[in-house]
């Protein structure tokens, strides 16, 4: 329910703990809960001592938090070498579209495997990465590349232009 399982690209260790913290928090309260309800006058009903409530609680959430960080670097790793990697398209061909090519060819880690550019007119190129088609095309471009993500670097286009990109 927290989405936890859904990693980010980039987030921060502090927000992802702190996530972690209020799920964890949730999921002991409410398996206490319904463990009370559940076994009430049972003979399946246990009385635990509330200090082993707050070692459960402590553990888990320095195992999921040390869980994740393992995961992470092992996916950053991954990426460094060319594995795990996200197919993505650039729309444009300005100098945000530039700065943007620079910046994933000049860092592997990030995990992004360029499959082109798009451009108004569907020619050109941008720092060698050839143009795959015009705007209107961009839907079909996707499916045919399997483009996993779009980074739309046209700021200089205004809000309702973007939107019909979109």
């Amino acid at each position: 329910f927290s989405r936890l399982y859904h990693v980010p690209r980039a987030a921060s260790r502090f927000d992802i703990g702190y996530r972690i913290l209020g799920a964890v928090s949730l999921a002991v309260f409410l398996s206490v809960a319904f463990q009370t309800l559940i076994f009430k006058n049972s003979s399946l009903e246990t009385d635990y001592p509330r200090t082993l409530l707050v070692y459960v609680w402590v553990f888990t959430v320095l195992v999921m938090i040390v869980g994740r960080e393992i995961h992470s670097q092992i996916v950053y790793r991954l990426r460094r070498r060319g594995l795990a990697r996200d197919d993505v398209l650039i729309v444009g061909d300005g100098e945000a579209a530039r700065y943007i090519v620079q910046k994933i060819q000049w860092s592997p880690q990030l995990g992004y495997a360029l499959a082109g550019v798009v451009t108004e007119n569907g020619r050109g190129s941008v720092l060698g990465l050839p143009a795959l088609g015009s705007y209107p095309e961009l839907p079909l471009l996707i499916d045919e590349f399997n483009v996993d993500s779009v980074i739309i670097a046209l700021p200089e286009m205004d809000r309702r232009q973007l939107v019909d990109l979109v």
